[in-house]
């Protein structure tokens, strides 16, 4: 007799139907070990996820029906008032890693990898966003903390979700220490 997965894939691809993007993000985030926390308490699964660009961790829960069907989540990070990666990988997790209502009450920790060096660990814009232009500038002048400050600004008043809206938001205090 097979076991009842806490998450199906049916169920998984059901819940993240409307954005089928963040299963995509979800799998990379599964895959590299970003998931470093599950924990699950009836039928809802809580986790922490590693944010891709961001030295933090956001914490993410699923509620389950108990036949494999997500019902709800929520995340802590901006989009995860609506559905995310962190989400969808928290639900990979979960699957793939065949729990099942015989595993209740259970909980997981992975351990994060090992960097070689601090440096590799945290990585700023310019390292993501090279020229190949060597000593290109997109700007005639440097860019101040007010700029960026009225850039946000604007992308908020305009309510216009973009990645740049996520890079220029403040840290969370949840970050890795």
């Amino acid at each position: 007799m097979a076991a009842e997965y806490v998450v199906s894939l049916s169920g998984l691809v059901n819940f993240f139907h409307d954005d089928p993007n963040c299963i995509t993000k979800g799998e990379v985030k599964f895959t590299s070990d970003y998931v470093l926390e599950v924990r699950l308490e009836g039928f809802k699964i809580f986790a922490k996820v590693r944010a891709s660009m961001k030295n933090c961790l956001y914490k993410v829960g699923l509620k389950t029906d108990g036949k494999g069907a997500i019902l709800s989540g929520s995340c802590e990070c901006p989009r995860g008032e609506w559905i995310c990666s962190h989400m969808a990988a928290a639900a990979i997790y979960a699957n793939k890693k065949g729990l099942s209502k015989t595993d209740l009450p259970n909980s997981w920790i992975a351990r994060p990898r090992k960097h070689k060096n601090q440096s590799e660990k945290v990585k700023t814009t310019d390292a993501y966003f090279t020229s190949s232009k060597p000593g290109y500038r997109a700007t005639t002048r440097p860019v101040t903390e007010e700029d960026k400050a009225a850039f946000l600004n604007d992308l908020k008043d305009n309510d216009v979700d973009c990645p740049f809206r996520w890079l220029l938001s403040p840290e969370t205090n949840n970050g890795i220490h």
